[in-house]
């Protein structure tokens, strides 16, 4: 190293080092998260409906070991319990860079060898992209380690690769065969250091299921549009033949799973036009007959549906809400006990206890002794709660508010004023904004989202509820609901509704209730059609700074087309200057608030002290996960001149480019000023030269999992951190 060169690895070194030497003389940024859950059923005394720790997506039980399970989210990884589900414990997932679980399995001689997938994100309730960092993972250690063996790049490089699942030969415990988007990857060694994959061939498309019986291996997959039934002889596998039967059915195939009953196979078929069907396949006979109607196969991408090995006169069978049991000698479909959360996703079957079943729902893990007469939720540990908004008591950090994907709104708190802080759910559906009173914690705001949903106002911690949409007689935004309350007022809740009115039917706006306890005091504040001419929009978040508390931020999404006529989402900010003022001159004050993006925008706040600089931060990085330096995009510094945008840098700097997901930036005056933003790779800081992009950032701790962020909030009285994952619940850090 020459003198030049050595002279600037000591000035990049003390670039480093110094911001950190300083952080460290007021922070401690070197422990460890603490994981405050839901990680086990909240109590549901106000409130049964929907209660859960959040959505499982399979089960797979050892059948060599009792007791010995794995169980997987979607969104929140990979667990695995020792004691038959009693307590779980995270595998090793929340270390992946996507910590999502599509799939995970034993191999069948070793149980400390478990191999899974990760993806991305979820696409709805089915598995997503494998992208850079997914694919199938092998542990030899029962998740002390992990390694990648398959990725989008085995092979061909292939961009929008899903992995659904992976099977084990029957007889050979080495070859493992990978069911994917475009086809069946095996390998005659998965144990090798170095697994050399190959291609099943002829096999194109999506495939969904694959058991193997006589010899055979059948193959659930669909092909452009088309839906095929394949047996493949185990031992050549260009000895195919598609099954004919498929192409006699009267509807239009959705999905089509399988499951063995003895000699024959079970298919269960989802329909585009009509609900679903059962149907035998009988293998020596090679005829199709059809068994059950009337399967309404919502949730379970085909695992909601199984027979007991030990009794195959039975099918279990997840229809919508509800567990039905068939019975194939009386031909008769019985509907099991309800004891348990909706929306089912997977059932197996116990092979040393047979009659205990196991059912994963969209609430966790439930365990039946009696063979589904009665139903026990057995998650604890399992923290997966899917966060869409969340609040944080200003006097007690303690004291959280959450929304939930599927699970509703939940609250932790010391209810029983004796130190003991437990969750309880508030309302069911699926629970979006929370907003918990400043000065007065047991006021609090929930939502959910579905028809009759809406902003739910208590003055009891959610004991007794007044829903403000219904009683403002507004429609409900559903999904894009979202809520604010004055920053000086904290009596005011500033919250977004559909118009049902002619002129601005479908569009989404901005009102504000002065009391809620007063049907008479809804104000309309926004209609961007009007002041903006923007004929189609929703006002999709609402922004307050507490340092120009008399200003309002929209954010705005306007569906119109580009040039050529294609469909083109514009992503739009805008500013209230006053809300002090009546609500005739909020709707005639809006003007637009530039921004360097076309994307979502993930959270807005300000500069402490100049009112011309905005940071912005972004729902993922730019293009992808590999970029430079310097062109990440994901948090702005934005300086203004009057209504104008005069510059933008992007600080994202050191951080590593992901998805970030949303409310997720603090700016705060404290200590002269500071930052945090949370991303799905971890909770950066920096001080307060990065109020002008002088510094880059230091990660705080370093055991959080790797999910979407749903929440950031900073208790500056008591420095303490909260961050909500969308699949890993919320997780607080006391930064002293």
């Amino acid at each position: 190293m020459n003198i030049f060169n050595f002279k600037g690895f000591v000035c990049s070194l003390l670039f480093i080092l110094i911001p950190c030497l300083s952080i460290g003389q007021s922070y401690n940024l070197n422990k460890s998260w603490e994981e405050l859950g839901p990680y086990k059923k909240p109590d549901t005394k106000y409130e049964s409906s929907a209660a859960g720790i959040g959505p499982v997506e399979f089960i797979r039980v050892n059948k060599h070991v009792e007791g010995y399970l794995l169980a997987g989210s979607l969104s929140g990884g990979l667990f695995y319990s020792t004691d038959g589900g009693e307590n779980w414990k995270n595998s090793g997932s929340d270390k992946w860079n996507y910590s999502g679980c599509v799939w995970a399995d034993f191999h069948p001689v070793n149980g400390d060898t478990w191999f899974a997938v990760s993806h991305h994100d979820p696409h709805g309730s089915s598995p997503g992209y494998s992208k850079d960092h997914g694919g199938l993972f092998r542990t030899f250690d029962k998740g002390a380690t992990w390694n990648r063996v398959f990725s989008n790049r085995t092979g061909e490089y292939d961009p929008y690769l899903k992995i659904y699942s992976t099977r084990f030969h029957p007889t050979d415990p080495d070859k493992l065969y990978i069911l994917t988007s475009s086809g069946v990857f095996y390998t005659k060694n998965c144990n090798a250091r170095n697994i050399y994959w190959e291609k099943l061939p002829n096999v194109q498309g999506n495939v969904f299921d694959m058991d193997f019986i006589f010899g055979y291996m059948y193959i659930s997959n669909e092909f452009k549009g088309k839906w095929y039934l394949t047996k493949i002889d185990q031992e050549n596998y260009l000895d195919q033949t598609s099954l004919k039967h498929i192409d006699e059915l009267e509807w239009t195939i959705s999905k089509m799973t399988m499951t063995l009953r003895g000699d024959n196979l079970l298919l269960l078929f989802s329909y585009k036009e009509r609900s679903g069907e059962i149907h035998e396949y009988v293998i020596k006979e090679d005829s199709l007959k059809l068994f059950v109607r009337g399967q309404r196969n919502t949730f379970g991408d085909g695992n909601n549906f199984n027979v007991p090995r030990h009794n195959p006169n039975y099918i279990y069978v997840g229809n919508g809400i509800y567990m039905k049991k068939y019975n194939f000698e009386t031909k008769r479909m019985m509907t099991l006990s309800r004891d348990h959360h909706v929306d089912i996703e997977y059932i197996e079957f116990d092979p040393f206890d047979t009659s205990k079943v196991y059912l994963c729902t969209h609430g966790g893990v439930y365990i039946s002794e009696d063979q589904g007469e009665s139903w026990e939720s057995k998650s604890k540990g399992i923290g997966i709660a899917e966060i869409c908004g969340m609040s944080v008591s200003a006097m007690d950090p303690e004291h959280i508010a959450i929304g939930t994907y599927h699970d509703g709104s939940s609250l932790r708190a010391d209810f029983n004023k004796d130190g003991n802080y437990f969750w309880r759910t508030v309302n069911g559906g699926d629970g979006l904004k929370n907003l918990i009173h400043p000065e007065n914690p047991a006021i609090l705001y929930t939502s959910n989202q579905y028809t009759s949903g809406g902003l739910h106002f208590s003055v009891d911690s959610g004991r007794t509820k007044i829903n403000l949409h219904r009683l403002y007689k507004v429609q409900n935004s559903g999904w894009e609901l979202d809520a604010a309350l004055d920053p000086q007022n904290n009596d005011i809740v500033y919250f977004n509704f559909k118009e049902t009115n002619d002129f601005n039917k479908g569009n989404i706006n901005i009102c504000r209730s002065l009391s809620p306890h007063n049907a008479e005091s809804v104000d309309v504040l926004s209609d961007f059609k009007s002041s903006h001419k923007l004929e189609s929009y929703k006002v999709y978040r609402i922004f307050f700074s507490e340092y120009y508390p008399d200003e309002l931020i929209a954010y705005v999404l306007h569906f119109t087309k580009d040039e050529a006529g294609n469909a083109l989402t514009k992503h739009r900010l805008f500013k209230c200057p006053n809300v002090n003022v009546s609500k005739e001159e909020i709707l005639n004050s809006w003007i637009e608030i530039e921004h360097p993006e076309n994307n979502w925008v993930a959270d807005v706040d300000r500069h402490p002290k100049k009112d011309n600089v905005n940071f912005i931060a972004y729902g993922a990085g730019y293009n992808g996960e590999v970029v430079g330096w310097n062109d990440k995009r994901m948090i702005y510094l934005l300086k203004y001149k009057g209504d104008k945008l005069k510059s933008s840098k992007d600080i994202t700097k050191n951080i590593p480019n992901s998805n970030t997901g949303g409310y997720n930036l603090i700016v705060s005056d404290k200590n002269g000023g500071q930052i945090f933003f949370a991303t799905r790779r971890g909770v950066y800081f920096a001080e307060k030269k990065m109020l002008s992009g002088k510094r880059s950032w230091t990660k705080l701790g370093d055991n959080l999992p790797h999910c979407k962020v749903g929440g950031l909030i900073y208790n500056k009285e008591h420095e303490v951190l909260t961050v909500g994952y969308f699949g890993r619940g919320i997780w607080q850090y006391k930064l002293y």
